[in-house]
């Protein structure tokens, strides 16, 4: 595994160097929503790609205008092939606070230039507010990606590498007056020796469109360029929208099989299948029509007719069955419900009246009562009534004059009854003379 030793945090004065090393200058910028949220800043520094764990540097409490913050780099004995990575975190809550609550990052790499100090910037952006990414990752435009490789060419004179500018050889000073480069959007400071002309992109105007950022831009000022990530250009109908080249570009009409996108809507109007249309209409050609001659199913729930009422809500649908048990829609209150309170009381008009799921002799309210002419209700059916009022025994030789049912009729033994006993030969009493009931 490489290493690489951390040579100052630029979070003070700065240590004296050697004017010939080779090192780097870490400038961590962020935007104005990063800015405005971070209470701390973790910062990671590894020996890159070959690095397997990052070495946390050091937490620090910031608040109000904190950024920019700077660290400096020196590669261990001075070897400038090293490289190095690192990663800075911007958190929610301070120092002190053991929890990670990370809310947005962004992570550079690269190599040193033998006897030069350079200085790279890395911003977190406001468009990766919230977008997780992997300890090692950078975001940029609301997306993860590896981190770029900003090692600068030798001498280019403060060229931009993979967006991280470099300022090329420094100038040596005492002070930072001896700094100033007459560029606005730079930060101008004396460290080490050498002149530090970092630059700014906040100090730069708004941009004149939404799919642009400003930029800063070593050695010439503010400039604009092209930003990835999702923008409005206030068309709905041209689906979502996002940066491409600089312009706000929609993705194409939202609208799937025969709808029709309608912008004063925002919505897409038609249909494309039976979930898409309502008050019971169907889907016939991208449009949603009722079908002809429709009626309203009381029981079922929808609106069949179409006229924006359903079920028990419809005039239509008032005292008709709506579920089992004698329910029947109550249009007053738009109910079904059980039109009685009362006991079963109607016991031969083929209703539940009481909704207790027994319907005229099968309810036990219905014992004994009249269930159709001439008819009564016996053990749950309707019934003729017994001759003999109702009193069926077995024949104890009582005389009663009628037919007994219910069991057993004993043998005649000469006693007088005056009625028909079963169950043996019948025997004919003579032993006393009986007038005859007429």
């Amino acid at each position: 595994m490489r290493h690489i030793a951390i040579f100052a945090l630029a979070l003070g004065v700065m240590s004296c160097s050697e004017p010939e090393v080779s090192q780097i200058l870490v400038r961590i910028e962020a935007d104005p929503g990063v800015v405005a949220m971070t209470q701390s800043l973790t910062v990671f520094v590894d020996g890159g790609p070959n690095s397997d764990v990052l070495t946390r540097v050091q937490t620090i409490t910031l608040g109000g205008n904190s950024y920019p913050r700077e660290i400096a780099l020196a590669p261990r004995n001075d070897d400038p092939t090293r490289y190095y990575r690192v990663v800075a975190r911007a958190q929610r809550t301070p120092v002190a606070d053991p929890t990670d609550t990370t809310f947005a990052q962004a992570a550079l790499l690269g190599t040193y230039i033998r006897g030069e100090t350079r200085v790279v910037v890395l911003r977190i952006e406001d468009s990766c507010i919230d977008v997780p990414c992997g300890e090692t990752q950078h975001c940029t435009g609301a997306a993860c990606v590896p981190p770029p490789d900003v090692t600068p060419s030798p001498l280019d004179g403060g060229l931009m590498d993979m967006s991280m500018s470099d300022l090329g050889p420094s100038t040596s000073c005492t002070t930072d007056g001896d700094c100033d480069d007459d560029i606005g959007c730079t930060v101008d400071s004396c460290t080490l020796g050498r002149c530090v002309n970092a630059t700014d992109d906040s100090a730069c105007p708004a941009p004149s469109n939404q799919c642009l950022r400003s930029v800063c831009v070593a050695g010439s000022g503010c400039a604009e360029e092209p930003r990835s990530g999702s923008c409005d250009n206030g068309q709905y109908c041209d689906g979502n929208d996002s940066c491409v080249g600089g312009v706000c570009t929609g993705a194409g009409d939202p609208c799937e099989g025969m709808t029709v996108c309608d912008e004063g809507l925002d919505a897409c109007t038609g249909c494309t299948g039976p979930e898409d249309c309502t008050d019971g209409r169907v889907c016939t050609g991208g449009t949603c029509t009722c079908l002809t001659g429709s009626v309203e199913m009381c029981g079922v729930d929808g609106d069949e007719d179409c006229n924006g009422l359903a079920d028990c809500a419809d005039p239509e649908c008032d005292r008709v069955s709506c579920d089992t048990n004698g329910f029947v829609c109550i249009i007053e209150d738009r109910s079904c419900d059980c039109p009685s309170s009362g006991p079963e009381t109607l016991c031969g008009n083929g209703v539940d009246d009481d909704c207790d799921g027994s319907m005229d002799c099968m309810d036990e309210d219905c014992d004994g009562a009249s269930c159709m002419s001439g008819r009564i209700c016996i053990a749950r059916s309707c019934q003729e009534p017994p001759l003999d009022g109702g009193v069926m025994e077995p024949d104890l030789g009582v005389p009663d004059f009628g037919t007994d049912l219910g069991g057993a009729m004993p043998l005649d033994l000469g006693g007088p009854d005056f009625g028909m006993d079963s169950g043996g030969p019948t025997i004919v009493d003579m032993s006393m003379s009986v007038p005859v009931d007429m």
